[in-house]
């Protein structure tokens, strides 16, 4: 958008009025174009409000799920949001880390740039699945919760 100093310069016989018209209808043109740029992550920020749970596997041990919070869109299309992850690493045959065993990893990332993860090719999974891996591994935390075990070991 020009400035009223630029039009004014560009145009010396308009007056004010239509130097604010024409600012105005610039504001309009950059909005127009910058949601045409944007459409697809517009569409994308709109269907993680309905739904913000998904899950993924890279490579053979790396499986992993998230839930996005807070997502928004910058001025320049960047889309930044909180991000709940979880990453549970199983060993395999041909894997990183020994058959049988497993590590589970579980954080709360703030003012995160989502570009990064890649999420529009990642797969959608529901709240319920969402929920009832979230309720295991805080079962198996409970579990693991031992009050009367002696600390001075």
């Amino acid at each position: 958008m020009r400035t009223i100093e630029t039009l004014a310069r560009q145009y010396p016989d308009k007056t004010g009025r239509e130097l604010l018209a024409m600012q105005e209808q610039d504001k309009l043109d950059d909005q127009k174009e910058w949601e045409e740029l944007n459409a697809a992550k517009i569409r994308f920020v709109e269907s993680v409000k309905q739904n913000p749970y998904f899950k993924g596997r890279f490579g053979l041990c790396q499986h992993y799920y998230y839930k996005v919070h807070d997502i928004e869109m910058c001025e320049d299309g960047v889309l930044i949001g909180t991000i709940e992850k979880i990453t549970v690493f199983i060993g395999a045959d041909g894997g990183t880390m020994p058959k049988g065993d497993m590590s589970v990893e579980r954080e709360l990332r703030k003012n995160v740039l989502l570009d990064n993860y890649g999420l529009q090719s990642v797969e959608r999974t529901t709240e319920a699945d969402w929920l009832e891996f979230v309720s295991f591994l805080e079962t198996v935390e409970a579990f693991f919760q031992w009050e009367d075990l002696d600390k001075s070991e």
